[in-house]
């Protein structure tokens, strides 16, 4: 198995005297994108980091949907609980044809309070037909339990699962299975995950799984429980977020739409909710809240635990920084190379400055002086032309699509049906050097494959984006 650890510092130095910022690559894997980043811990404790690299059907590496964690003091990458998070391969025979199959955990979680005790959904390697179980550890993958008879499934996924922070004896899982006629049901287990028991059966909850690059109306799906009150836990529907107050025993919907992202900020009580270009914030465990636009459509977000006022957020253009609580923003690092998208953000306490920041290919430490000065406005100024993939895909009826131009320039952005035939222009103008978004509303269009194409700068970008009604 071969790391590459690439040690790189770039310095930018303004002539406004803006303080320096550099960044040391402390992971990449030739060949494989990373999918999913996942930090098990408070927000002010030393977290359990891990990344999951994409999985792609037919290759047989070992790498193919791996799972890793992040060794601080040897700065170094292993595989967690005893190796079964990782990659799991067999020889299928199905006569007269043989091959190897690599299967990795498409959904895990760890107790924030034991790190020994794990569970995972994987798919079942060689299987003829669709087939997975859900496993249980409870001694860092030494023994591992099949819970298939309860939550086996024809490779559907989960719809997510927490821990309990202050009892990690009481945990969820969202799932479909027979017991609520194979539609997704939220469970909970009162005694470490050995018995289960149906709480409610809510069709359309989103799925739970670990691919950065998709967000679409049956992705992105989690169930959370408050770190303020274990009586409150939120499941993110198709449409709606929904939100508990008696212990998953009963779910209603709240005013915000389905989130792209959950989390708490633990030293000052807050909610934090991330949506298309919208930041939510709630002071009382979701009952109410407000929303703050954002510049761009943020994938994740970190509240530091030293300053009330300080956060960052990752984009598909870079690091975010604010200094008012989420009220303004500025690019803060769009240097990784070759991928900006950013996927995962932890900051460990009483690290200063530093961050741990995963894009779709690659983990960084980022350095730069907290709390002072402001990044130079050439430094959010984008290389080259590009255009981003529309935000939700599939949609219907209106997604977002953002694009960049490195200089001011004349931008036409035209849709096109699966024919070629011309059926919206977006825009067709000129535009300033920078990010920009457009609205594209598909309620006259059927359901189908369509073609955004751009064009600027003698250069020709296109994405492909579905509609789903």
């Amino acid at each position: 198995m071969k790391y590459t650890f690439i040690l790189l510092f770039l310095v930018m130095a303004t002539a406004d005297s803006s303080p320096q910022e550099s960044w040391i690559r402390i992971y990449s894997q030739d060949g494989w994108n990373i999918e999913g980043f996942h930090k098990s811990g408070a927000q002010n404790s030393l977290r359990q980091i891990l990344i999951k690299h994409e999985w792609i059907y037919g290759s047989a590496s070992p790498e193919n949907g791996n799972v890793k964690s992040y060794n601080r003091i040897s700065n170094s990458w292993y595989r967690p609980a005893g190796g079964f998070l990782s990659t799991e391969c067999a020889h299928c025979v199905d006569p007269p044809v043989s091959w190897t199959e690599c299967r990795g955990s498409d959904f895990f979680i760890i107790s924030p309070r034991d790190t020994n005790f794990a569970m995972c959904f994987r798919l079942t390697p060689c299987a003829m037909c669709p087939s997975a179980s859900t496993f249980f550890t409870w001694n860092g993958g030494l023994n591992w339990a099949n819970y298939y008879s309860v939550f086996g499934s024809l490779g559907t996924p989960p719809n997510g699962g927490d821990f309990d922070p202050a009892n990690d004896s009481v945990l969820y899982y969202g799932f479909s299975n027979g017991e609520s006629g194979h539609q997704p049901a939220i469970f909970r287990s009162t005694n470490r995950g050995v018995n289960w028991q149906m709480m409610q059966v809510i069709p359309d909850l989103r799925y739970a799984v670990y691919n950065s690059g998709s967000y679409g109306q049956s992705s992105g799906g989690f169930i959370l429980v408050s770190p303020f009150n274990s009586d409150i836990v939120f499941a993110n529907h198709r449409d709606n977020l929904l939100r508990s107050t008696n212990a998953g025993n009963s779910f209603a919907p709240t005013a915000l739409p389905s989130l792209k992202e959950l989390s708490f900020d633990r030293l000052r009580n807050r909610t934090l909710g991330i949506g298309t270009s919208l930041l939510y914030l709630s002071n009382d465990n979701g009952a109410n809240w407000t929303s703050i636009p954002t510049p761009v459509s943020f994938n994740t977000l970190e509240p530091v635990e030293s300053s009330s006022d300080v956060m960052f957020a990752g984009s598909d253009i870079g690091l975010y920084r604010s200094t008012n609580g989420g009220q303004s923003w500025h690019l803060y690092n769009n240097t990784f190379s070759p991928s900006k998208k950013v996927i995962g953000i932890c900051k460990d306490p009483g690290s200063a400055d530093t961050l741990i920041v995963c894009t779709t290919d690659a983990v960084y430490k980022v350095f730069r002086d907290e709390l002072t000065g402001q990044v130079s406005s050439s430094q959010s100024i984008p290389v080259n032309f590009e255009l981003h993939q529309n935000f939700p895909n599939p949609f219907n009826p209106s997604t977002v699509i953002g694009y960049e131009c490195h200089a001011a320039s004349h931008v036409s952005l035209k849709v096109y049906d699966a024919l070629g035939r011309q059926v919206s222009v977006l825009f067709d103008g000129i535009s300033e050097a920078g990010y920009g978004e457009t609205q594209f509303d598909a309620e006259h269009l059927e359901s189908g494959i369509y073609f955004c194409r751009m064009e600027a700068g003698g250069e020709v970008r296109t994405i492909k984006m579905a509609v789903l009604k």
